[in-house]
């Protein structure tokens, strides 16, 4: 990755079916094509938490924490180029950070040691094939050139 590339992310808030507010982070700068066909795994990183006031978002003390750990991850995965960070999507009791990578399992072991030593937090990881970045275009509306 380009290190000298500038993050350009968008932040947009609606409400879902159920009435609960959301939010939804997402970088509209795009890796190159050929970048882009390399990074076709999509990693779901999703932490569940207990909503504050039936609001479905979390309380400031998680909130909090939830920014904590997206610096290490960041940091760990992010900047050393094993991952994208491409969305993270808030409401209804989840935060779901997506990532797209080339080596799922490599991702998985610098999550691992990024982690150790750190206290247990609620999370769920899942990685999908997502060639075509379907993901991404289903959260921000925009097309993905083949």
């Amino acid at each position: 990755m380009d290190a000298d590339m500038q993050e350009s992310w968008v932040l947009e808030e609606g409400e879902s079916e159920n009435g609960l507010p959301f939010t939804i982070r997402f970088r509209e700068d795009l890796p190159a094509k050929s970048e882009i066909k390399k990074l076709n795994t999509l990693i779901i990183v999703s932490w569940f938490f207990e909503p504050v006031n039936g609001t479905g978002m979390p309380g400031e003390e998680v909130l909090n924490e939830m920014e904590d750990f997206e610096d290490l991850i960041d940091e760990a995965l992010v900047e050393k180029g094993t991952a994208r960070l491409m969305t993270v999507f808030t409401g209804e009791g989840i935060r779901e950070w997506q990532f797209y990578t080339d080596d799922e399992e490599f991702f998985i072991r610098k999550f691992n040691e990024a982690m150790e030593g750190r206290p247990v937090l609620p999370l769920e990881i899942e990685a999908f094939e997502d060639e075509n970045w379907e993901s991404y275009s289903d959260y921000t509306g925009i097309e993905i050139e083949k």
